[in-house]
């Protein structure tokens, strides 16, 4: 499906690792903040009732390709959210490190 090529095209392009950890699968979107994030974390997003979509098994709008389009992709959240945020002080949570 086209919309489908499209989002992994711009996760490619914009998003190396989850939003929220280190992990470099990203299956998932969560669209309240139009980001990219691993299995783990999109259950974690879900219970905050965060909307999420599974890219390879939802079904996709042009409305809402454009929605995750225009939030420039999770480095672009990195920049907005976390630029202030020194890592060497508060790193990043490592995948395996998650609470199941």
């Amino acid at each position: 499906d086209k919309l489908r090529d499209r989002l992994n095209k711009f996760k490619k392009a914009t998003s190396k690792e989850c939003a929220d950890c280190n992990a470099k699968g990203l299956t998932t979107i969560c669209m309240d903040y139009g980001t990219f994030v691993c299995t783990s974390c999109a259950g974690i997003h879900r219970e905050f009732q965060h909307k999420t979509k599974t890219i390879s098994m939802s079904n996709w709008t042009l409305e809402e390709v454009k929605f995750i389009e225009s939030k420039g992709g999770n480095e672009r959240d990195a920049s907005i959210y976390l630029g202030d945020w020194n890592p060497s002080l508060f790193p990043k949570p490592d995948e395996s490190e998650k609470e199941g």
